[in-house]
């Protein structure tokens, strides 16, 4: 039977294997580098390329994630892990604190389901405190107008769907859920004005609360 050269790559390859696998045994402890997790402070203010991208597809809707990126150099600034059917964030425009309404379930995809405003550092990302709300918020594809601030900033607006409509209040000073209102037929968060907003009706007309 003729050589076809098989043999020979196979050997080749496994003395290789052989070889790095004895330079392995001959590495310690010491000489591996320690690469230590490090916090790091973002700039006071944001740069101005600055992009939250929205890690939301049906296969990933119960982890979701959000991720900072700087446009100009192309890098990733943070992450935050936003749970299931992640909507998108809000911010003041201070960009002090981040909000990001917030679904989990007790059992991971299933169990008791827990809806909250979770309050994220704008500097560290670090989490602050959790705002409970009542677990009627819309999982849907991302949407601005899912959830808003008012034009004063005073007020956090969170859209529900169970299919019943209505729109969470959540006062940003107090940081505190206030109650509801019903939008009934209307859907999504305009803010118009310091403290009113438009939602959108199933017979083409605005809903101006």
């Amino acid at each position: 039977m003729k050589d076809n050269g098989i043999g020979r790559w196979h050997a080749l390859l496994v003395s290789t294997v052989v070889a790095l696998l004895a330079l392995m045994r001959g590495a310690t402890a010491a000489e591996v580098a320690v690469d230590p997790l490090a916090a790091t402070q973002l700039p006071e203010r944001p740069g101005p390329h600055w992009v939250w991208v929205n890690d939301i597809v049906f296969n990933h809707m119960a982890d979701g994630k959000a991720f900072l990126l700087d446009g100009d150099s192309g890098s990733m600034l943070g992450m935050l892990s936003t749970g299931f059917g992640f909507g998108g964030l809000v911010w003041p425009k201070n960009s002090s604190v981040i909000y990001s309404p917030e679904i989990y379930f007790s059992r991971g995809t299933r169990g008791t389901r827990t809806d909250v405003v979770t309050l994220y550092d704008g500097r560290t990302l670090a989490p602050v405190t959790e705002i409970e709300i009542p677990p009627k918020r819309v999982s849907s594809i991302p949407m601005l107008a899912s959830a808003r601030l008012s034009d004063d900033e005073r007020f956090l607006w969170v859209y529900n769907f169970t299919p019943a409509q209505s729109v969470t209040v959540i006062d940003t000073v107090s940081r505190k859920s206030l109650g509801e209102i019903e939008t009934a037929g209307c859907a999504l968060i305009y803010p118009t004005g310091p403290r009113g907003f438009f939602s959108l009706c199933s017979d083409g007309a605005a809903l101006q609360v």
